[in-house]
């Protein structure tokens, strides 16, 4: 059977009014959103399962609500013989923010956190509990590179807060040439290309997409936005979605 290649691109929509639509409107709804970080390398040799595990949300229907996938690719295994070009020291920082948080003397690849908690899948083979706490609506608009986010908390005594913003890059392929994964090629997803935080008295914020970290290029993108206490890396409520997108067989 043939697989046609396709894609969609999330165009600018016109309201009968003449007004313009978001390009992407995102709404998380009162339910907390299932955020899974994964910390991981391409020079980490038992990083591959827990990547395959994540990779495969990518066609789960269930992508973005409840589940919302994001791969951080860390520095501290670049000494060893592979530079992964999708490491940046601030996500081994934000990886170590989570250790100091939870008292944990190490951190190590891979690692799970959902939403916030440290959290073992076992042999890949199950989900994080869908159980989840009424925490308030986020709402995020994308037009172009300019995004506009607004967070209703049900605590209505919520005060500072900071929006944080990721842009994913899917599809992505590296043939690893050194270190503990020679000779592999390692397909990604979720994976964190740039990020940026910037914080609000007022639970709204007005800003722009981070930009992709230099040779990182895809065909394929996400944007991933998050609320959390200020200094926090736990993450109170999430949104994520596509902002283009191309499926090849």
């Amino acid at each position: 059977m043939l697989v046609r290649d396709y894609v969609i691109v999330l165009s600018v929509l016109i309201c009968s009014n003449g007004m313009a639509k978001a390009d992407v409107h995102l709404e998380s709804g009162e339910q907390q959103q299932i955020m899974m970080e994964l910390y991981t390398s391409e020079g980490c040799s038992s990083c591959p399962p827990a990547e395959k595990y994540l990779n495969n949300f990518y066609n789960n229907s269930r992508l973005w609500k409840p589940f919302i996938p994001l791969a951080f690719h860390v520095d501290y295994w670049d000494k060893l013989g592979w530079q992964d070009m999708y490491a940046r020291p601030d996500y081994s920082k934000r990886q170590r923010d989570y250790a100091k948080k939870l008292g944990a003397r190490t951190i190590y690849t891979p690692e799970f956190f959902v939403n916030g908690k440290e959290w073992r899948p076992g042999f890949y083979t199950r989900l994080p509990q869908l159980n989840r706490d009424i925490v308030g609506n986020l709402q995020v608009d994308v037009n172009g590179q300019s995004l506009t986010a607004v967070f209703f908390p049900v605590q209505a005594d919520m005060g500072k807060s900071q929006l944080n913003i990721a842009l994913l890059g899917m599809n992505l392929h590296s043939h690893i040439r050194a270190g503990e994964n020679a000779g592999r090629i390692a397909t990604h997803q979720f994976v964190v290309l740039a990020q940026k935080t910037i914080h609000s008295d007022s639970n709204t914020w007005e800003t722009t997409l981070p930009q992709f970290q230099q040779g990182a290029t895809t065909n394929t993108q996400a944007v991933v936005v998050w609320v959390s206490e200020p200094g926090s890396p736990v993450p109170v409520q999430a949104v994520g979605g596509f902002l283009t997108r191309e499926d090849k067989p």
